[in-house]
C-alpha cells in the first residue's frame, strides 16, 4: 500500500522536474535571443559601413546624414504645422445619438439572458 508521504514526494519530484525543464528551455531561448542581437548588430555596423563609404559624393558630403532628436521633432512639427495651415481638412461630424447602436445594445442584452 502506498502511502501518503511517497504520493507527496512523488508529486514534489514531478512538479521540480517539470519546472527545471520549462526553465532550461526558457534559458536557452534567451541565450539564442541574445546571441542572435549580437549577430545582428554586428552585420548591422558592416552594412552601415558599407552603405557610408558607396553613398559619399563628390565634395565628400555624406547622404547619410543622422538628425538629432530635436530635429526630428522640428521637422514632424513643421509638416502638422504645413497640414493644418495651408491643407484643407475634412471635419467628421460624429452623433452620439445614434438609435441604431442602441437598438443592437439592447437585442445583444436580452439575447444573452435567454
Amino acid at each position: 500500500m502506498v502511502g501518503l508521504f511517497e504520493i507527496l514526494a512523488e508529486g514534489l519530484v514531478i512538479t521540480a522536474l517539470g519546472v527545471s525543464g520549462v526553465f532550461i528551455v526558457l534559458s536557452s531561448l534567451a541565450g539564442i535571443m541574445w546571441m542572435m542581437g549580437i549577430i545582428s548588430s554586428k552585420t548591422e555596423k558592416i552594412s552601415r559601413k558599407r552603405e557610408n563609404e558607396t553613398h559619399v559624393s563628390k565634395e565628400g558630403m555624406d547622404y547619410n546624414q543622422r538628425f538629432s532628436n530635436e530635429e526630428f521633432i522640428a521637422i514632424i512639427s513643421a509638416a502638422q504645422a504645413y497640414h493644418t495651415l495651408y491643407e484643407e481638412s475634412e471635419i467628421i461630424n460624429i452623433s452620439r445619438n445614434d438609435n441604431a447602436w442602441k437598438k443592437f445594445s439592447r437585442l445583444e442584452q436580452v439575447g444573452e439572458r435567454l
